[in-house]
């Protein structure tokens, strides 16, 4: 980028920033006591589909349905949706009102601007958008979902020292996180402590996540903590036990689904499985692999690029009934997201079958050292069980 065009984002970021901080200094309006309005800050909404959109999009459907107001501001949407992400929008529905902001393209100096996860100039944007869709009458609670973690910092700027009630919902770790999808280095723990110093309650995912962030941030962070787990759709598992096909006799699916990339790196799943088939060639008519879900260009070369395609299926995102349904049907072993990372020798983790005709592993596994005959024995296992031989 040209020098000039970097020093003039720095320069207008900085009085961003500087107006944004006054203004949330600044006293202003009073939420009524009686608001049932409820403003949504998130990144990535629905018809977007990435692994942080299902919870916010299941707090504005039932929240609309108990008599809230609801109004999500969030990123433009993608230019062509996938069904998947049409689906979610539909489930969502229509009495949910969506503010998409547009993101105004400052790339400020990194050197001379604060660094925040998921940027702080889109921090600004994100409460530039808010403000301008309410203008002074903001509503009385004010919901944050994170990462990325600048809707945390929208919401404190936002609701600034009014009476308004901020909700920071973490669907993972800010600063202590140990993923490449968060950025905790730079100026993330000076704004994580201010945006949990603002915040009336703070919502998290599991015990072990409420644990470590009272570790980090003290025991009186424990009163404003709330442990709200991730759930399921209902509806999603409506009828299914009418569905009783099954993949052919004789082979085996493994299915992985959710997003390949980054922490769930399959390089050497795959590794392993390359020396599998190398010693025992037979399997390559008998067992599929197959990957549901976004993959990041990465993990799309990874699997363009094995040495055994025949066995492998690469599947997009599919909607919610579809992904269901795909399981049911599929007769599957269900790779947990772990047994993709590189894994250390012994390491104990549970594979769990799926469909009522599965593969009913009831024990634990062992994953071993790429190459291990573990998996062999698995898929020895199966073909024994339907009749079609296969030594151990």
């Amino acid at each position: 980028m040209n020098v000039w065009r970097k020093l003039r984002d720095t320069v207008l970021a900085r009085a961003r920033l500087a107006r944004a901080e006054r203004q949330a200094g600044a006293p202003g309006p009073a939420a009524r006591a009686d608001d049932r309005r409820l403003l949504m800050l998130v990144w990535e909404f629905a018809p977007a589909v990435a692994g942080g959109v299902y919870r916010p999009a299941a707090l504005a459907r039932y929240a609309l349905r108990a008599g809230w107001d609801v109004t999500v501001v969030t990123a433009p949407a993608p230019t062509q949706p996938s069904q998947a992400g049409l689906d979610l929008l539909a489930y969502v529905g229509p009495g949910v009102r969506i503010i998409r902001f547009k993101p105004s393209g400052l790339v400020p100096s990194v050197r001379l601007f604060p660094r925040v996860d998921g940027s702080l100039v889109n921090a600004l944007d994100m409460a530039d958008g808010a403000r301008r869709a309410f203008g002074g009458d903001l509503p009385a609670r004010i919901v944050a979902s994170g990462p990325p973690f600048c809707s945390h910092v929208a919401a404190m700027w936002l609701a600034g020292s009014s009476n308004r009630q901020v909700i920071l919902e973490c669907r993972d770790e800010w600063t202590s996180c140990p993923f490449d999808f968060v950025d905790t280095g730079g100026d993330n723990p000076r704004w994580e402590s201010r945006c949990l110093q603002r915040a009336d309650r703070v919502v998290v995912t599991t015990e072990s996540q409420k644990r470590q962030m009272v570790a980090r941030f003290g025991a009186a962070f424990v009163r404003s903590c709330t442990v709200v787990p991730n759930g399921w759709e209902p509806s999603e598992s409506a009828g299914r036990d009418e569905v009783t096909a099954g993949a052919p006799p004789g082979q085996v699916v493994l299915t992985f689904a959710g997003k390949l990339g980054g922490h769930t790196d399959a390089g050497r799943f795959l590794q392993a499985l390359a020396r599998l088939l190398a010693r025992r060639p037979e399997w390559k008519s008998c067992l599929r692999v197959r990957f549901v879900g976004a993959k990041r260009a990465d993990a799309k070369r990874q699997l363009d690029t094995f040495e055994h395609p025949q066995v492998l299926d690469v599947m997009p995102v599919v909607p919610l009934a579809g992904r269901s349904a795909v399981a049911r049907i599929e007769r599957s072993v269900a790779v947990p997201r772990s047994a993709v990372r590189p894994l250390s020798a012994g390491e104990v983790v549970r594979i769990c079958s799926l469909g009522a005709t599965g593969i009913a592993v009831r024990r634990r596994w062992r994953i071993a050292p790429p190459g291990h005959r573990e998996w062999a024995r698995l898929v020895d296992t199966q073909r024994r069980r339907s009749g079609t031989g296969g030594g151990a």
